[in-house]
């Protein structure tokens, strides 16, 4: 048997491509996603450090914008922050909105089931005994 499969080396190689991946996979303690709240959504205004005579002379300053997300979740109030690339707010984003939340160690997902989901850095966590409990 072994003779007729050296004849195929191809094949050999081949199979373990279409096998399946581990099926099981170690879930990591932050892989569930709890409901939360969306408080508040403030863009953040960019500053510049230019402190010379004529304003033409200041270095052009990078077009990011900057949005401080608050969202609430049972144990807390984290403030979270978006960047882009462009002037737009995803719909999920908005004030008194039901979201969900896996945080992580700096950075939270944010989540409507059947929407896109967005990575932000966190900003702000609750204080003391507080603290979100990882599952």
């Amino acid at each position: 048997m072994y003779r007729k499969l050296l004849k195929y080396p191809f094949v050999v190689l081949a199979v373990p491509l279409f096998l399946p991946a581990d099926t099981n996979p170690k879930v990591t303690e932050t892989a569930h996603y709890v409901p939360a709240i969306v408080l508040d959504v403030e863009e953040q205004a960019a500053q510049s450090n230019y402190v010379g005579d004529s304003p033409s002379d200041a270095p052009l300053q990078p077009e990011v914008h900057v949005y401080n997300v608050s969202v609430h979740l049972e144990c807390g109030t984290y403030i979270g922050q978006l960047q882009s690339a462009f002037d737009y707010l995803p719909a999920i984003l908005t004030s008194n909105r039901r979201v969900e939340v896996r945080l992580q160690k700096h950075s939270m997902q944010i989540r409507v089931p059947g929407e896109e989901e967005y990575r932000l850095s966190i900003v702000r966590r609750p204080h003391g005994s507080q603290k979100c409990k990882r599952r």
